[in-house]
């Protein structure tokens, strides 16, 4: 992606999910090293201004929220040393209302988000315009609700 904003991809064919495990390796690369930028995962999809978001960036930073219209609602934001480039798995459990975010295996937070049907899928996060090349390998939804 090379826009500013949210670019995301859904994936499943249209599949829809309330209450389930979403997993994915994100492979993060960026053209300008000194622009913010980053990959990850979006779930409970519902249109362009309402789903939530999960991803991590090359400085380290990591966030969950809920985006509601043209911004974001508070949530996880953080940042850890053995986050940036490269490959990272990241992992959100969606149990009704609460959503649980794990990177490599470490529990990083919880958000509450209405438990919503929704899509779920890929993303590219860019702060600024910036050529940002997100890889994804071995995404799955694990879910106990009926897809539809």
């Amino acid at each position: 992606s090379v826009q500013a904003g949210v670019s995301r991809l859904s994936l499943g064919r249209g599949s829809t999910y309330t209450n389930f495990v979403l997993s994915a390796e994100v492979t993060l690369n960026v053209g300008d090293p000194s622009a913010v930028n980053g990959c990850g995962v979006f779930l409970r999809g519902v249109d362009d201004t309402q789903y939530v978001l999960a991803y991590v960036d090359q400085t380290g930073g990591y966030a969950l929220a809920a985006r509601d219209g043209e911004g974001f609602l508070p949530g996880v934001f953080g940042e850890r040393a053995d986050i940036g480039t490269g490959e990272h798995h990241l992992l959100i459990t969606a149990h009704d209302d609460e959503l649980h975010y794990y990177i490599d295996g470490g529990y990083v937070g919880s958000i509450m988000s209405e438990a919503v049907t929704g899509t779920v899928g890929n993303a590219v996060v860019n702060y600024e315009p910036n050529l940002t090349v997100c890889s994804f390998q071995n995404t799955w939804v694990w879910s106990w609700d009926e897809a539809s």
